[in-house]
């Protein structure tokens, strides 16, 4: 199973949207330099709270993955039976509230 990761840039609210673009288009180009596929980006505030949904999103729909690649797992060493939940086995992040 592959490790999720994403970038998360931090401070929205502190750059102009211009010197904010211009800022992660640099760093997109570094990245591109070493990666073929660029992984998820996420622009944040706490004081705004601009990205919190995306970020939860993205965590919780790899909590889905991970969960499903777990009991499958777990199921085919004998660990558990097919029907049985494993989520209270590891903590969970779930969607946020719409």
């Amino acid at each position: 199973m592959a490790v999720a990761i994403c970038y998360c840039f931090t401070k929205e609210d502190k750059l102009k949207p211009t010197e904010a673009k211009a800022n992660i288009d640099r760093y997109q180009i570094e990245l591109t330099k070493s990666w073929e596929e660029l992984p998820p980006l996420f622009i944040t505030s706490s004081v705004s709270g601009a990205g919190k949904d995306e970020i939860l999103n993205f965590i919780s729909e790899n909590n889905d993955h991970f969960f499903k690649w777990k009991k499958n797992a777990f199921y085919k060493k004998g660990i558990i039976n097919p029907n049985q939940s494993i989520e209270g086995h590891f903590g969970l992040i779930t969607k946020p509230n719409s």
